[in-house]
């Protein structure tokens, strides 16, 4: 109940992201239950269902959010039921951002936008406080929505290749900046991980490719601190019990000595 109640508020706040990360945690389990099933028929049942919903809630929220976007907003339930009778018309009416924003990219000027490779920094500098660091610096696919586009808020997804050619400055040096860092995602995965780390290492590197900022390693990095910081907590609470245990068993042994 508490896992529905949370993707309807996630799905009611229009934000897409976290629907990618509960479908990325999601598969791997799907197909693993698939493949130990004995009764295939009902698995592949609810497997065409789930991808079918969530196909129509993402196409939902393109059209819900493009309709604010450009000033003629309509209900969240209407565009769902819409999108329920054609998932994928509903998916791709709205544009596809990613394909939308590279070729966006592509057809800039190169002096239109300061954008260079300490753009990655802004991963560390948005992890900052705001009350410690105030004035931080905005992402590049906000600065492009904002003064090119005239978005009131969010920002277009400019994808993986798009945002590496703004800040490597050719198509050249993005193919560069994409095999180093395919490389470094190579040696991360080639590392004994849990289960977590894979999901987070996974939607981290399928969010850059569709959305293409720095915004999406940063993304990356809370989840990672939050997750350090619940096994964080986990730990403790392990060791709190077992003190606790350790201290009933001496006072059950005092308790018996006495008694004797």
């Amino acid at each position: 109940m508490l896992s529905l109640i949370g993707i309807a508020m996630i799905v009611n706040s229009g934000v897409r992201s976290p629907l990618l990360l509960i479908a990325i945690a999601f598969i791997p389990r799907l197909v693993s239950t698939i493949a130990r099933s004995r009764r295939p028929f009902r698995t592949w049942t609810a497997a065409i269902m789930g991808s079918y919903l969530l196909v129509a809630v993402g196409g939902a929220i393109s059209v819900w959010r493009g309709s604010i976007r450009y000033g003629n907003p309509v209900t969240f339930g209407a565009a769902l039921y819409n999108a329920c009778l054609d998932p994928l018309k509903a998916l791709t009416s709205s544009g596809i951002d990613t394909v939308d924003g590279l070729l966006l990219v592509y057809s800039l000027p190169t002096n239109i936008i300061d954008a260079n490779l300490t753009d990655l920094f802004k991963v560390v500098q948005t992890a900052i406080p705001s009350q410690f660091y105030p004035n931080k610096p905005e992402f590049i696919s906000n600065i492009i929505s904002h003064e090119l586009l005239g978005y009131g808020a969010a920002g277009m997804f400019m994808s993986g290749p798009g945002y590496l050619i703004m800040i490597g400055g050719s198509w050249l040096a993005a193919i560069v900046i994409f095999f180093l860092g395919g490389i470094i995602f190579r040696q991360l995965a080639g590392r004994r991980v849990g289960g977590v780390a894979w999901l987070i290492l996974t939607y981290t590197l399928i969010r850059f490719v569709m959305g293409g900022d720095a915004f999406d390693f940063y993304q990356g990095l809370t989840l990672v601190c939050i997750s350090v910081t619940s096994l964080f907590a986990a730990k403790c609470a392990r060791l709190v019990s077992a003190r606790l245990r350790r201290a009933d068993l001496k006072a059950g042994e005092r308790m018996e000595f006495s008694l004797d």
